[in-house]
C-alpha cells in the first residue's frame, strides 16, 4: 500500500471519494509495498493427501464445510491494503481452469449484521465488467445460502443498476457467521465460524469467460462492515483520492484501469516473500520486551519465509518500535527507527533471516525508551529488495506488526497508548478525531462456577503453526492428463515369503502427481488447515483485541443511505494463558487521566482525541480461580489421564472425543455460553 494514500475519502456527490481538504500528494516510498505495482497472480489447487481440486463447499463431489479446507492451501490469504496487520478481514483465489474459487474473511466486525457485504466483480474486457454485492445473511447452520445480491453490468464504457437476482456467472455463494448464542456441537449455527477464527466469511465461485485463460483481466473484491455508527470497507486494489465510483457502491467505476490487474489463468504463479508477527521480535526471554537493564544489549529478529537460497542480501529490514498501543498505519506515525537497523540484510549465517544487535554506548540502553516506558512495544518491520535480489522476486508481505503478546494469568493489568498522530499531514486537516475502540473476546467464557481447562495441547499445536507454517503442498498447474484431478497414489500389495522363506523386495510406490521419484509424497494437512497465523491462534487461545478506528470525516452513499467512513488503526491484544482449571474470565477496559469513553454498542466504545494527540486506557483481564459463587461446583477436578473405567480424559483437550481431531473440542461445548466481553462488577 501507499503509505501517504493510507486514507481514501468520500463524498455522496456524483459517486465520488474525494477529500474536502487534502494537503498530501501520494508518493512512493521506498519501503512502500510494490502489490499494487503487481498484478494477482492465481495459483491451481495443491497436491493434498485424500483431497483433490479446488475447495467444494456443497453439492456434488468431495463436500468439505470447514472454512480452511486444506485445498485452499495454493492460495494464501491476503490482506487488503487498508488493513496493516491482517487482522481485520482477508481474502483467497484460486483456479480451476475458466473458474475461480473465492473466499473472503472477515476476522473483525463490532456489529455483524445484514447490511454487511462483500462485492466482487471481473472484467471482460476495457468496456465490459460486472460486479456483484452479497449480502451476509441471518444465522444459521453452515454454509447458508445467501438470498441477497445486487448486481450491476458495464456495458460500452456506461455502468447499469441490473437489479437484484444473482449473476448467471455466480455459483454457490455460501456464508459462515457466528451465532448470537454460542455453539456447542459440531453442526450449530456459528460453531464452524468460531473454529475458523473469523466473525464471518462469504465463498462463492466465479465462471470466467475463455479470455481469462490467455490474457490480463481486472477484478475488484471487497468487503463492508456496518456498525452503528459508520462503515468499514476494505478493498482491492487501493484507489487514489477523487476516484469515481460505480454509484451506489464502493468499486471504482473504470473497471479497465482502476481495478486490479490478473495475470492470465494459464501462467504460473512465482512464489512470493511473506512474514508474519509471529515471526519478529526480540531474543529476550519474551520476545515482544527491550531489556531496560543497563548496558544490555537488544537483538532483533525478522524471519521472512519464502526467500529462495542463498538468501543472503536478497532483503532487507527496517525495524522501528512504538509504544505499546494503537497507532494508523503510515509513515507519519509515531514509529521510532531504532538505530542502526534501517536496512539489516537477509543472511544464512545466523539462527534468523534478520538479526541487529542493538548495543548501549556506556552503561546506557539501546533503543533508549524514555522514563517510566513500558518495556513492552510494539514493533514494526518492513521490507523491499537487497542489493543481491533475482529479477522478478515478489515481496507479498512487505510489512508486519507485532502488536500481539502472549500473557501468562491469573490477573493482568496493561496500559495501552491510543496515538493519532500523523492523521493531520495524512488528511490535511487540523481537528479533533472521533475513534472507535472495539474490545473483541475469543474463547473467554464468563465468571462460573463450573472449572474449566484450556485446551493446551491445541493451544501449543496453533503456537508451532503460526511460528512455523506447514509447507505448502505441490501446486496442480498441470491436471492429470484426461483428469483434472490428484490420481490417487497406488500402494503396491505387501509382498508375501516366497517358498524360501525370503521376502522379495517391494514393488516402489507409484509417485503422486506433481512428485518427482523419490520425492517425499506431500504432506498431510495441518489441522489448521489453510487458516493464516492469526485466524488458527484466534481460533484456539482466549484472546483479548481491541480493534481502533478513526472517523474520516467523510460520508459514502449506499442504497440511498449515507454511511460515515471508518479507517482502521493498527490493533493489540492479547494471546492469554493459564495453568490449571479457572472458572471463567472477568475483564475491565477503561480509560485514564480523567478520559470518558461512551459505550455505543455492546463492547463498542467512542471517544474524542484531541488533534495529533493520545490517550491511554488500560484493560485487565483475570483468570478467576474460584467459583463465582464462592462454593465448588460443577465436575471433579480432572483425574490422571487417562482415567480408569474406560471414560474420556477431558484435561488436555476438554471434551474432545479420545483420539478425535476436533477444530474447537470442548473448550465450546463446556464454556462457550458467552463470547462477548463483560465488564467485571
Amino acid at each position: 500500500m501507499k503509505w501517504s494514500d493510507e486514507i481514501r475519502m468520500a463524498t455522496t456527490k456524483r459517486g465520488t471519494r474525494a477529500a474536502a481538504t487534502s494537503a498530501v500528494a501520494a508518493a512512493i516510498l521506498a519501503w512502500a509495498s510494490p502489490s499494487l505495482a503487481q498484478n494477482i497472480c492465481v495459483n491451481s489447487p495443491s497436491f493434498v493427501p485424500g483431497l483433490s481440486g479446488p475447495p467444494i463447499w456443497t453439492g456434488a463431489g468431495t463436500v468439505r464445510i470447514d472454512l480452511n479446507d486444506p485445498r485452499w492451501a495454493a492460495a494464501t490469504l491476503r490482506r487488503f491494503p487498508q488493513d496493516a496487520t491482517g487482522s481485520e478481514a482477508a481474502y483467497r483465489i484460486i483456479k480451476d481452469g475458466q473458474q475461480l474459487s473465492v473466499s473472503i474473511h472477515v476476522i473483525t466486525d463490532p456489529t455483524p449484521n445484514a447490511n454487511d457485504a462483500v462485492y466482487f466483480g471481473f472484467s471482460e474486457s476495457g468496456t465490459v465488467a460486472h460486479l456483484v454485492r452479497l449480502n451476509l445473511p441471518g444465522s444459521g447452520v453452515e454454509p447458508i445460502p445467501i438470498t441477497s445480491f445486487h448486481t450491476w453490468d458495464r456495458t460500452a464504457g456506461v455502468w447499469g443498476d441490473t437489479g437484484a437476482a444473482p449473476p448467471i456467472w455466480l455459483k454457490d455463494p455460501r456464508a459462515w457467521r457466528t451465532a448470537a448464542v454460542a455453539p456447542v456441537n459440531p453442526g450449530d449455527p456459528g460453531w464452524e465460524a468460531v473454529k475458523a477464527g473469523v466473525q464471518w466469511a462469504i465463498n462463492f465461485k466465479v465462471d470466467l469467460p475463455a479470455g481469462a485463460l490467455t490474457t490480463d483481466f481486472r477484478v475488484f473484491a471487497a468487503t463492508h462492515v456496518t456498525t452503528g455508527v459508520g462503515s468499514i470497507d476494505y478493498y482491492v486494489p487501493d484507489y487514489p483520492i477523487g476516484t469515481t465510483l460505480v454509484p451506489g457502491t464502493i468499486a471504482p467505476q473504470a473497471s479497465d484501469t482502476a481495478w486490479q490487474s490478473v495475470t492470465a489463468l494459464n501462467t504460473p504463479c512465482p512464489a512470493g516473500i511473506t512474514l508474519s508477527y509471529m515471526n519478529l521480535g526480540t531474543t529476550n526471554a519474551s520476545s515482544s520486551t527491550i531489556d531496560t537493564s543497563p548496558g544490555s544489549t537488544n537483538t532483533f529478529f525478522a524471519d521472512p519465509s519464502g526467500i529462495a537460497a542463498p538468501v543472503d542480501n536478497k532483503v532487507l529490514a527496517k525495524f522501528r518500535i512504538a509504544h505499546w498501543g494503537a497507532t494508523i498505519a503510515d509513515p507519519q506515525a509515531p514509529w521510532t527507527d531504532i538505530p542502526g537497523a534501517t536496512a539489516v540484510p537477509s543472511s544464512s549465517s545466523g539462527s534468523h533471516t534478520h538479526t541487529f544487535a542493538c548495543v548501549p554506548s556506556g552503561g546506557g540502553t539501546c533503543p533508549v525508551l524514555g522514563a517510566g516506558e513500558d518495556p513492552h512495544q510494539c514493533m514494526l518491520v518492513e521490507l523491499k529488495a537487497g542489493p543481491s535480489a533475482p529479477a522478478g522476486m515478489v515481496i507479498e508481505t512487505p510489512s508486519a506488526y507485532r502488536n500481539m503478546d502472549f500473557v501468562d494469568l491469573s490477573t493482568s493489568s496493561r496500559q495501552a497508548e491510543i496515538n493519532v498522530k500523523g492523521l493531520q499531514a495524512v488528511t490535511g486537516q487540523a481537528k479533533d478525531r472521533d475513534v472507535y475502540l472495539y474490545v473483541k473476546q475469543s474463547n473467554m467464557p464468563a465468571h462460573g462456577d463450573a472449572p474449566l481447562w484450556l485446551p493446551t495441547k491445541r493451544m501449543s499445536a496453533a503456537k508451532k503453526f503460526a511460528e512455523t507454517p506447514p509447507p505448502a503442498p505441490p501446486r496442480r498447474d498441470k491436471p492429470p492428463e484426461g483428469k483434472g484431478e490428484r490420481v490417487p497414489v497406488k500402494v503396491a500389495p505387501k509382498a508375501q515369503p516366497g517358498k524360501d522363506g525370503k521376502v522379495p523386495p517391494a514393488a516402489p510406490q507409484q509417485p503422486a502427481p506433481g512428485q518427482a521419484e523419490g520425492q517425499a509424497p506431500p504432506p498431510p494437512p495441518s489441522e489448521f488447515g489453510a487458516a493464516s497465523a492469526h485466524e488458527a491462534l484466534v481460533s484456539s487461545f482466549p484472546t483479548y483485541e481491541v480493534h481502533v478506528y478513526y472517523d474520516t470525516g467523510v460520508v459514502v452513499k449506499i442504497d440511498g443511505q449515507d454511511q460515515r467512513v471508518l479507517r482502521p488503526m493498527v490493533p493489540f491484544g492479547y494471546f492469554l494463558q493459564h495453568d490449571g482449571p479457572l472458572y471463567g474470565f472477568t475483564s475491565a477496559f477503561e480509560a485514564q487521566a480523567g478520559v470518558a469513553l461512551q459505550e455505543v454498542s455492546p463492547n463498542f466504545f467512542h471517544v474524542v482525541i484531541p488533534n495529533e494527540g493520545k490517550i491511554t486506557v488500560k484493560s485487565t483481564i483475570t483468570a478467576e480461580e474460584k467459583p463465582k459463587s464462592g462454593e465448588p461446583g460443577g465436575p471433579a477436578p480432572c483425574p490422571a489421564c487417562p482415567p480408569k473405567g474406560g471414560h474420556r480424559c477431558q484435561c488436555d483437550v476438554p471434551g474432545a472425543p479420545v483420539g478425535g481431531g476436533a477444530w474447537l473440542p470442548a473448550l465450546l461445548a463446556a464454556i462457550a455460553v458467552v463470547w462477548r466481553r463483560r465488564r467485571s462488577s
